[in-house]
């Protein structure tokens, strides 16, 4: 394919380029991200709920339906069909949420677990989405009330998620929503988020 515009031009996220490097990661291992992750990633965590979901027929225990309202105001199924990954496709829950937040505290996985965890906290480029954020690894890093906070947010079709770290604080949210018409969960997040780091931050003083 074309390159959209040159390198080192303009920052645009792309799940074209997620979707490429899964298909890097297999060419590479010889194995399916799926099977990778598992054996490299999530095994080793002791991350239980979590995988590439790559299998259409698969049946998978306890997974939440996607759901949105239509234009009448009714809710309706709404799930994808696709199952690519690398883009996305992966299935998680809380409590693995947990454990993954603590890898970035507590590396374990890698040949260099800290250096890993390093490199993934390092930006990219100095090409940046706008003046207040950079991008490294797959996490939006800005400054929230005066603490760094390594985030992003995700969803496909009936789905709403996000995850971010503060790591000064010893602070991670992580939200999953399975009603993509309620955007509203982003502003209880956006305030919850601050009633928090306002209490831990007048604690920690």
């Amino acid at each position: 394919m074309p390159l959209a515009r040159q390198p080192n031009t303009q920052f645009q996220y792309s799940n074209l380029a997620y979707f490429l490097l899964s298909m890097l990661v297999e060419e590479v291992s010889g194995k399916s991200l799926r099977q990778f992750s598992d054996e490299h990633m999530f095994k080793p965590l002791g991350m239980k709920h979590t995988f590439f979901s790559d299998d259409p027929v698969e049946i998978v225990k306890n997974r939440a339906s996607g759901y949105k309202q239509d234009d009448n105001g009714r809710y309706v199924i709404d799930m994808t069909n696709l199952f690519w990954v690398g883009d996305g496709g992966l299935h998680t829950n809380l409590d693995d949420m947990l454990i993954w937040n603590n890898q970035f505290d507590q590396p374990k996985v890698g040949k260099d677990p800290a250096a890993l965890i390093n490199m993934m906290n390092t930006e990219n480029t100095h090409i940046t989405p706008n003046a207040n954020v950079r991008y490294a690894n797959g996490q939006f890093v800005s400054q929230h009330k005066g603490y760094t906070e390594y985030a992003h947010s995700g969803g496909w079709l009936g789905t709403l998620t996000y995850f971010s770290r503060y790591p000064q604080l010893k602070l991670s949210f992580t939200l999953m929503c399975n009603d993509a018409s309620n955007g509203a969960v982003f502003d209880a997040l956006e305030k919850i988020t601050a009633i928090v780091i306002d209490n831990v931050s007048i604690q920690a003083q």
